[in-house]
This record gives C-alpha cells, sequence and structure tokens, in this order.
C-alpha cells in the first residue's frame, strides 16, 4: 500500500488524530461542572485555570506556598513536549498529505505551530478584557452590541 493511496491516507489521519484527541480535550470532562454552577463558557474557564496558574507561579516567586500549589516553572514538563512533538507530527503528515496539491506548503510549517497560540492569546485578552466590564456593569444596564458604521445601508 502506497503512501498516496486515500485509503492509507484516510487510516492514517483518523489514527493520528485518535491519538490526538483524548489528550486534547480531556480537560472538559472537568470544567462541565464548573459550567453549570457559574454559567461561564469553557474558554473562560480556560482563561481563568490560565490566569491562576500564572499567578500562583508569580506568588511562589516570593512567598513560600504549600507543596501542592507551588508551580516550580511555566514551562512544560516532558509529557507536555511529547505532546508537542505528536502535534508537531500530525502538522507534518497533513503537510505531506497536502503538499501534492500545493506545493509550496512545506515553507508554512513553522508557522502552523504558532497559529494556536496566537488564536488562544486574542481569546485570552477578550476574556480579560469584557469579564471586568460585564461583571461591573450596572444590573439595569442591558448588553448591546454597536456596530461600527462601514457605509453599507
Amino acid at each position: 500500500m502506497s503512501i498516496n493511496n486515500r485509503w492509507f491516507q484516510l487510516c492514517a489521519s483518523l489514527v493520528a488524530m485518535i491519538m490526538i484527541a483524548n489528550l486534547q480535550y480531556a480537560w472538559t470532562l472537568f470544567v462541565e461542572p464548573m459550567q453549570k454552577g457559574t454559567g461561564w463558557q469553557r474558554s473562560d474557564i480556560q482563561a481563568a485555570f490560565a490566569l491562576f496558574i500564572v499567578l500562583l507561579w508569580a506568588l511562589g516567586k516570593y512567598i513560600e506556598l504549600p507543596p501542592q500549589l507551588h508551580i516550580a516553572s511555566l514551562l512544560p514538563e516532558w509529557h507536555g513536549v511529547i505532546l508537542a512533538l505528536v502535534c508537531l507530527l500530525q502538522f507534518a503528515s497533513s503537510l505531506i498529505i497536502d503538499r501534492r496539491y500545493e506545493t509550496q506548503i512545506g515553507r508554512n510549517y513553522f508557522w502552523v505551530i504558532w497559529y494556536p497560540m496566537a488564536y488562544w492569546l486574542i481569546s485570552l485578552s477578550t476574556t480579560l478584557v469584557a469579564l471586568p466590564k460585564t461583571l461591573l456593569r450596572r444590573r439595569s444596564k442591558r448588553a448591546t452590541w454597536t456596530s461600527p458604521d462601514r457605509g453599507i445601508r
């Protein structure tokens, strides 16, 4: 069976997705009770967890924290590196499959890993700006979206 066979490509893609999906979405199992209790979206809870981890790490630099709360480093440990390598292998396999249709796609390999990080940072920034504005607004004031006039009538 050749690598150019479409059935081989389909099966290889499915195996790669199954390998990464279990780890990628496992955290959502623990978020559902929090989501029901607070009414927050999953992205808000993820941003709050990320902010909490950064705050714990920064606090640990100045005061002694209990061992359960101490975060030694924000850099990933060995299992985080393995997850990143599996992700890079998945990107490489998709680029190899797509290079038949786009010959210059290989030059995007370096940038493909930064897209999720940029997307997450934009989402985090939006949540951190919008959440205080939402929580601190007057109760009687309605939340409405005012779109700027773009000259379209």
